[in-house]
């Protein structure tokens, strides 16, 4: 069955989406790297870069997922890009996995 509430990131519906251009593959799942402004929490992450999945060999009801462990010299964290903006003082996070049987998603 099919999620109508849910909204689907396109490309196409972006004014500052950016295609790399350049391919991952990683295990199963394999796309192109793309860049694009990311707001969350009020926080903004411009030219946040992110692999666009074309293929997995398994079904997911995620949409992706976003790193936030040490980043690289060639791929910057979503820490690493908002430190460096200045939009946060300390590359550090907290998660909540709710309780009492409720969902923290």
């Amino acid at each position: 069955e099919e999620d109508t509430n849910h909204v689907w990131f396109s490309p196409r519906d972006s004014s500052t989406h950016r295609p790399i251009n350049r391919e991952f593959h990683q295990d199963d799942v394999a796309g192109l790297w793309s860049q694009d402004t990311l707001t969350i929490g009020g926080l903004e992450a411009s030219r946040f870069p992110f692999g666009m999945a074309s293929r997995a060999a398994f079904p997911s009801a995620w949409d992706g997922v976003i790193g936030l462990g040490f980043g690289t010299s060639r791929v910057p964290t979503l820490l690493d890009i908002l430190r460096k903006a200045g939009q946060i003082s300390d590359p550090s996070f907290a998660i909540y996995l709710g309780r009492d049987g409720n969902s923290g998603e």
